[in-house]
């Protein structure tokens, strides 16, 4: 493989890398937030005088329960940090290829090694940012945010309505 496609190669792939990992540490988080606003929408409405409440209560809470386990094992915080370390080690062959007398056969060896010990791979929504950010295309950001966190926002948004009607 020549510098020019190497360099393009491990470029992109440590950027998607990059941008997955901080894509699933983001969820992580949220993930979190949404599970601990739908159990704090039931507990306030379990002690709520409202009639359907008591129902609203029981279901926010089941849906807590299933939302927490789903998410948990998706395990997004420790593939996130796998996918991090890969991405390092992917941007230190990119610049060990720049050498003038890099030995570009031993480099590519290197990066398969290094794909294949990582058990984690990213998206093709995450090439696509990378991609649409290298030409300063911002239209794709909203997108995959809409993509990567909309459902986060609306488990919050949904817990917010909750917690607003029951008082």
């Amino acid at each position: 493989m020549n510098k020019e496609t190497f360099d393009i190669i491990t470029w992109t792939t440590s950027g998607a890398r990059f941008a997955a990992s901080k894509r699933l540490s983001k969820q992580n988080r949220l993930a979190l937030y949404g599970a601990a606003m739908l159990s704090l929408a039931s507990t306030l409405l379990a002690t709520s005088h409202l009639p359907w409440a008591s129902y609203a209560a029981s279901v926010t809470s089941a849906f807590a329960l299933v939302f927490s386990l789903i998410e948990a094992s998706g395990e997004h915080g420790i593939k996130s940090e796998r996918l991090h370390q890969c991405a390092v080690k992917i941007r230190e062959l990119m610049y060990q290829a720049k050498a003038e007398n890099a030995d570009m056969a031993a480099l590519s060896e290197q990066y398969y090694r290094v794909i294949a010990e990582c058990p984690e791979n990213h998206q093709a929504i995450d090439v696509n940012l990378i991609k649409a950010q290298a030409v300063g295309d911002n239209h794709f950001s909203v997108r995959y945010a809409l993509c990567s966190y909309g459902l986060y926002w609306s488990v919050i948004t949904l817990a917010l309505v909750l917690i607003a009607s029951g008082r």
